[in-house]
């Protein structure tokens, strides 16, 4: 593409650069402090930097039986592309020499090191949630006018689950970016017709979207049914003429394209062995989240119970994550599609289709399952408001700014509240506290994930109080195993014990569902040894604007402190 003056002076790309600088505020958060083998993971769930793509990338050209095989391989691809630089760097500069598989894996320094490519791979999360922005624009521009678009980027921008998803190393903000690119090519095909170009475009995405998470499916399963329809039965679904060889000269051009997209960003063509044993693990997983055993939370059977479970926790996560207005605008801009610019409700029948194939198959519900959905939602709220604004009734656009000002005000606020409590995460208020008060050789045991933990300086040392039991089992909460770890306390004499919550949560309780709850009702009660010293929460800064809920409790997590006893020490904590 020849990049000329112009270039910049396009919406998408103004948008695209606007979202970026959003996003990019917030991508520090999470980066782990590396001082030791155990510390060397992001603080957001299923985060795979700083080192899940390298060691994918590895792992290819010397393969390992414990993978990590939850998804496909794109992402680690297109952020392992972003690491080269900073790994060619390292190797000119000395910073890195050969390539270990133990800490601190080959690093001069690891805690520098380390951070920089967390901050690398967050980065990329906020250039491909940008682009999806930038695809959202375009979605709306296509389906609704300039004006429906702009109001859907921003809406877009200030979503929630995307705001957190551009700022981590999950794969989800990857995946965001290839579907709405894929949905954008074909609402330009619904309005232009199938044309080579559109095709190559629309499968390429389509592929890349798959290669990024598998169940991306859903929203795409309804797509060759429509450009069927519009091929033979015209009539009924309206299309831009086009000749039924060039139509299907072109179907053939796009499947082929996604297909190879598919084969080579999921490591299919490049590692089979690896893509296939991915496959049957999620088939495990499924397996395991579907069953009445399993300990998950989110987790619904296949039962009647839980179909009506799982659709209203669905519906309970969108309520919560877009908010009352949203939703309403969202209602009515489906009525004015309805009546009045049928090919608007395309995305809206994907989404359905989506969330009915994730019912019939994803029985674990989570926001970021739904972003999806939101986003598309998101379109009708910014058509309602645009057409309200484009009335030629002064009541109608009173309503309509009104609408914009609740909408993209209240998105506004909740961007806002996010980033600063991720500025000011209740762990880095908690770090110096520890820091403050240990040595090397000093004790800290904890309840809750390894990864999601404050950072430790070099030479303490942190183990957990119990055996992790994780998600999917579930947890002794005996009286027995409350006298074991009780006894191993007289046995180690941990200096402190910090107790949080992490992705284990069934219920929001301040302590993961693997320690007992009659163990934490002791420690604060002050009966079995343990008293709390300390407490980590920074406050909100819109008390009166509550921050929708993420998939887990990632974020400015409250975090309490027991000591073995309760010396005068000072507080230098943020209250609750």
């Amino acid at each position: 593409m020849r990049i000329t003056r112009g270039t910049f002076e396009s919406p998408h790309v103004r948008l695209v650069a606007l979202a970026l600088l959003l996003f990019a505020i917030g991508a520090g958060w999470g980066t782990p402090y590396a001082t030791g083998p155990d510390r060397v993971k992001a603080w957001g769930i299923d985060d795979e930097s700083p080192l899940g793509p390298l060691t994918e990338i590895h792992n290819i050209l010397y393969p390992k039986s414990d993978q990590w095989l939850s998804y496909p391989l794109l992402y680690s691809f297109v952020t392992a592309a972003f690491d080269a630089p900073y790994m060619l760097y390292l190797v000119m500069t000395g910073g890195i020499s050969g390539i270990s598989g133990t800490f601190p894996y080959g690093f001069k320094d690891p805690v520098s090191s380390l951070r920089v490519l967390t901050l690398i791979a967050h980065l990329v999360s906020s250039l491909m949630a940008a682009i999806a922005v930038g695809a959202v624009f375009d979605i709306g521009n296509t389906l609704g006018g300039r004006r429906t678009g702009l109001v859907y980027a921003f809406m877009a921008m200030l979503s929630f689950p995307l705001i957190y998803y551009a700022r981590t190393g999950n794969v989800d903000a990857t995946a965001v970016a290839f579907v709405t690119l894929a949905l954008a090519a074909f609402c330009r095909i619904a309005v232009s017709g199938f044309t080579r170009a559109l095709a190559l475009s629309f499968g390429t995405f389509v592929g890349l979207a798959l290669a990024a998470k598998e169940s991306s499916v859903g929203l795409f399963l309804a797509m060759p049914f429509l450009l069927a329809l519009w091929q033979l039965r015209p009539a009924i679904v309206p299309a831009p003429s086009q000749s039924r060889a060039s139509f299907w000269k072109s179907a053939a051009l796009g499947a082929l394209a996604a297909l190879l997209a598919f084969g080579l960003g999921s490591g299919l063509f490049v590692d089979p062995k690896r893509y296939f044993a991915h496959i049957d693990y999620l088939r495990s997983l499924l397996a395991v989240v579907s069953s009445n055993a399993t300990a998950a939370a989110y987790t619904y059977p296949y039962s009647l119970t839980g179909h009506v479970g799982y659709l209203s926790a669905t519906w309970n996560n969108m309520v919560d994550a877009m908010g009352v207005p949203v939703l309403l605008a969202a209602a009515c801009g489906l009525v004015f599609a309805t009546a009045r610019r049928r090919l608007l409700l395309i995305p809206g029948l994907m989404a359905f289709v989506y969330l009915a194939y994730l019912l019939t198959t994803y029985r674990l519900v989570q926001v970021r399952y739904l972003m999806p959905v939101i986003l598309v939602l998101l379109l009708y709220a910014a058509h309602a408001t645009a057409s309200a604004l484009d009335s030629r009734a002064v009541g109608w656009r009173i309503a309509g700014f009104g609408a914009l000002v609740l909408t993209v005000g209240d998105g506004a606020l909740t961007a806002i509240e996010l980033t600063y409590q991720m500025l000011n995460d209740s762990r880095y208020a908690a770090a110096q506290w520890i820091a403050e008060r240990t040595k090397p050789g000093d004790r800290v045991e904890f309840f809750g994930a390894q990864s999601v933990l404050p950072a430790f300086e070099a030479g303490v040392v942190s183990n957990p109080a119990a055996q992790p039991m994780g998600m999917y089992r579930k947890p002794r909460v005996d009286d027995q195993h409350v006298a074991e770890i009780l006894n191993g306390w007289r046995e180690r004499r941990p200096n402190f014990v910090l107790v949080m919550p992490d992705h284990t949560n069934r219920q929001p309780t301040p302590y993961p569902h693997w320690m007992p709850p009659q163990l934490y009702d002791g420690m604060m009660s002050r009966q079995v040894g343990y008293y709390l010293v300390a407490t980590f929460k920074t406050p909100p800064l819109f008390p009166w604007h509550r921050l929708p809920l993420l998939d887990y409790p990632s974020v400015n997590p409250p975090i309490r402190i027991f000591a073995p006893d309760h010396p005068a020490v000072g507080s230098g904590s943020k209250s609750e």
